[in-house]
């Protein structure tokens, strides 16, 4: 029984009876985003994504809905809804999933009169763009296995701002490359983001600590080596 980190696995430990549980973290192949960074500076990718090039940007991705609660940020840009200096995009709306969490975004959004500062954005293959053009990274999620999108935004070098849901403690370094936030505190994740936005030596620090976290983390290759080692094994006593 392969786990994708330690937090999810240890909610199962009662069942380990079998002593066949395992940890495997999954891993990226950072060689696109590479290559990408390399071909496409910030500001053609503000451009691409129709963003002011003087505001920083504030991003989160993952398909809205209400597990991953990306209406925090929301609530945390409505705090912060005094300063003109910076612009949230929430990437990841469904067509097919109209839920209580978008509807709630699109009140809020209204509420505050933040429609000029909170960009509710499709889910899209042009994603790249996204993570490029931000200043920061934000994650709100209450349940995660281990978040892809974290990977991503380590391997572009972004200052995150997390909850300590399930697998972040082993994908990111608090106040290294992350501030962690409690769940559902839209104060702290305000105060936080206040933090980075008025500190851009900080944001630079954490960015590169980011990408160095990731270079510490499972590669792609190894994680399919290990899973290779894994599926072999298992074949091997189905023969015994």
């Amino acid at each position: 029984v392969v786990f994708v980190s330690t937090d999810t696995c240890d909610r199962y430990r009662h069942l380990h009876t079998k002593h066949n549980f395992v940890v495997l973290h999954n891993g990226i192949d950072a060689t696109e985003i590479d290559a990408y960074v390399r071909d496409v500076t910030r500001a053609a990718a503000r451009a691409r994504i129709g963003s002011c090039q003087e505001k920083k940007i504030i991003t989160t991705v993952g398909t809205i809905c209400e597990r991953k609660a990306q209406h925090l940020l929301v609530e945390a840009a409505a705090r912060l809804r005094t300063r003109s200096d910076f612009s949230c995009y929430l990437v990841g709306q469904h067509p097919d999933l109209a839920d209580h969490c978008l509807r709630k975004i699109h009140h809020l959004i209204e509420r505050y009169q933040l429609q000029a500062c909170v960009k509710v954005v499709p889910a899209t293959p042009e994603v790249y763009d996204y993570y490029r053009a931000s200043d920061v990274f934000v994650l709100c999620s209450q349940e995660e296995g281990y978040n892809r999108a974290l990977l991503e935004a380590e391997a572009f070098g972004l200052p995150i701002v997390t909850t300590p849901c399930p697998g972040v403690n082993e994908q990111v370094r608090h106040r290294i490359n992350a501030l962690i936030y409690p769940m559902s505190d839209s104060g702290m994740l305000a105060g936080h983001l206040q933090q980075l936005l008025d500190d851009p030596d900080s944001r630079r620090r954490m960015g590169h600590a980011s990408r160095q976290t990731f270079e510490c983390l499972k590669s792609y290759p190894e994680m399919l080596a290990e899973y290779e080692r894994i599926i072999s094994r298992c074949a091997l006593l189905e023969r015994m």
